[in-house]
């Protein structure tokens, strides 16, 4: 594995350009990303056309998110839910970027859109990767679904830093309340399984100690669920919360 990053990167492409063999670059190291990328080394291609893969994400690490509120109470470590993408990458020829992308700029624009003959993603670092296809796995963005005041106070919970973050905010509840000062409120904002999930863990940490609020903009917590689902994290919610 070739490992490139910000602090090394050029004005160079990062792509040997003499190799004829197609060039995929993915932008994008979630679960869509990492998993394309290995899938397509995994593939086996006609001679000369399997593919040269490069990744590309701003982070050092992979975050398995639904095992990210495993870091609120302790039972995963670091390691275990945010492995770094040089571990991941190891056993592969995969190339992996950290960096941030500034601009894709695709050659000979078809009508929708699209390229015919590819093109470059130029970097923040200032250097250019060019590509005969370019996979889009930039992840989503917190929805506030409405909620006033979420966008100003509210703390995300997507990367290893929110989930380091949130566990230090709860420990200093804990010692808040061990000193006799008034109980904080918590405020999970989302009731979907993530929110749910996370408000029943920060509930059961806390528990005694803080008071857990479940904001929905809904009329009832996991409404896309089934109704099984939804009954059995009530009651979840309800003996947490």
């Amino acid at each position: 594995m070739h490992a490139a990053d910000s602090s090394s990167s050029s004005s160079r492409p990062f792509v040997n350009s003499s190799d004829s063999r197609p060039r995929v670059c993915i932008l994008g190291g979630g679960f869509g990303g990492l998993y394309t990328a290995i899938k397509l080394e995994l593939l086996m291609w006609p001679r000369g056309k399997k593919p040269q893969v490069t990744l590309v994400d701003q982070g050092e690490r992979f975050i398995f998110k639904p095992l990210l509120y495993e870091l609120i109470n302790g039972t995963a470590q670091a390691w275990e839910v945010a492995p770094t993408f040089a571990q991941l990458l190891a056993p592969y020829p995969i190339q992996f970027v950290q960096d941030k992308v500034l601009e894709v700029q695709p050659e000979q624009l078809l009508k929708t859109g699209g390229s015919s003959t590819g093109g470059s993603v130029r970097l923040a670092s200032g250097g250019t990767i060019e590509y005969d296809w370019l996979v889009l796995s930039l992840g989503a963005a917190a929805d506030p679904r409405g909620v006033p005041g979420v966008r100003e106070h509210a703390h995300p919970f997507v990367s290893l830093e929110d989930a380091e973050y949130v566990a230090q905010q709860l420990a200093a509840y804990e010692a808040r309340a061990a000193l006799g000062q008034p109980p904080a409120t918590v405020a999970v904002v989302g009731a979907g399984y993530a929110g749910v999930e996370i408000a029943a863990v920060v509930g059961e940490r806390l528990k005694g100690k803080a008071r857990v609020v479940l904001l929905t903009p809904g009329m009832q917590i996991l409404e896309a669920a089934p109704p099984g689902q939804r009954e059995a994290a009530e009651q979840v919610r309800a003996q947490a919360i």
